[in-house]
């Protein structure tokens, strides 16, 4: 029997007042906790709105933010 390998993405998008934009994709087969992901991922967006002022930066950061929460053991 062949193991199957897993990969998951996550990428988001945001039609702002900036207008319509879309985050990088990460992929990530290391996750070991998906709870969480998208209370991490609000949080990340509301810092990265207050941190960079910018809906762009804050969306990527909001998705790297939850890309690496699902990769943390025992945050549930």
């Amino acid at each position: 029997m062949k193991a199957i390998q897993q990969i998951n993405g996550w990428s988001a998008i945001i039609n702002g007042s900036s207008g319509f934009m879309v985050s990088k994709h990460y992929e990530s087969n290391d996750i070991v906790n998906r709870a969480g992901g998208p209370d991490s991922f609000a949080a990340g967006f509301i810092y990265g709105m207050q941190e960079f002022k910018n809906e762009a930066q804050a969306i990527e950061f909001a998705v790297v933010a939850s890309t690496l929460k699902d990769t943390i053991p025992g945050d549930n």
